[in-house]
């Protein structure tokens, strides 16, 4: 695997370098989701599997795809704490 960033100019991979993930409260992100750097996911929001996040996520919403794009948003009702039962 060839490292790109040792072509980059060292004042754009600095820049890079110093940038922060937020992830706020009562997010849920979804396995293998990929989350960007300077990315800040904000309260109650949902990253679906095998996203790619490249901008922030508003409060209350779902995003999936590559790259992860508005699919709506979450009821204000939704829990994690609740079990929901599945009648087949």
């Amino acid at each position: 695997m060839v490292k790109l960033s040792k072509y980059l100019p060292s004042d754009i991979r600095n820049f890079w370098k110093n940038k922060k993930v937020l992830v706020k409260e009562g997010t849920s992100i979804g396995s293998g989701a990929i989350i960007m750097r300077g990315v800040t996911i904000k309260k109650n929001s949902l990253i679906g599997a095998e996203a790619v996040v490249i901008h922030d996520v508003p409060n209350d919403t779902i995003v999936i795809g590559v790259p992860a794009k508005f699919f709506k948003k979450k009821l204000n009702n939704f829990s994690h704490d609740k079990t929901y039962q599945i009648d087949f």
